[in-house]
């Protein structure tokens, strides 16, 4: 397991997380080089081997769904409003980041996460 606070430019961790003592789910953190010119890092409940859900475990859940072995595709894009909401759609207001980020070389290949 790789700790958020040991993540480089562009790297991401999956690490689990329980919501009301009974609900699991994932959380997708990742750090990144936003506009303000500054490194921030952002989570985001993901479903792995799932859709995007509004009402997802987590709340609302990003897909992360499996290209090959070692990369996966978040689905939709992910939007930072400058006050750090996190969203799936481009608000109105002005952008710290947005993607729809593409994680690559994810070894090893049978992580628990990995199952849903």
């Amino acid at each position: 397991m790789v700790y958020v606070e040991a993540l480089g430019e562009n790297e991401c961790t999956i690490h689990r997380a329980v919501k009301n003592s009974r609900e699991r789910y994932w959380l997708l953190w990742f750090y990144v080089k936003c506009t303000d010119g500054f490194h921030h890092d952002f989570a985001v409940p993901v479903i792995p081997n799932g859709a995007y859900n509004e009402n997802g475990p987590g709340g609302r859940s990003w897909g992360l769904t499996k290209i090959v072995d070692g990369e996966w595709q978040i689905s939709p894009s992910i939007h930072v409003t400058v006050d750090k909401e996190i969203d799936a759609r481009l608000p109105g207001r002005g952008s710290l980041w947005h993607d729809t980020p593409r994680i690559i070389n994810v070894k090893p290949y049978d992580e628990i996460w990995m199952r849903g």
